[in-house]
């Protein structure tokens, strides 16, 4: 798994991710059924205490389960006590 994350301008923030499964061990496609995502966002301080967020996911799988991707696309608020 990687992640980054970088300031845009004085509230916001750019986010990144980069993740992948491989459950046999090794980056060979077959029998194992191996998983990619990929995710981008964006988060905003509205106060020192509270964000809102928006993320978008992609998901394929090769290998066994080939062809079960999925999108997702997310977004909330965030406050801090």
């Amino acid at each position: 798994m990687l992640g980054l994350s970088a300031q845009v301008g004085a509230q916001g923030r750019a986010l990144g991710s980069f993740q992948q499964m491989r459950p046999g061990g090794d980056f060979k496609e077959g029998a194992h059924a191996n998983q990619t995502i990929s995710s981008f966002g964006y988060s905003y301080r509205l106060s020192n205490r509270t964000e809102i967020y928006a993320t978008c996911s992609n998901m394929q799988v090769t290998g066994m389960n080939a062809g079960v991707n999925s999108q997702i696309i997310s977004t909330g608020i965030v406050h801090n006590f």
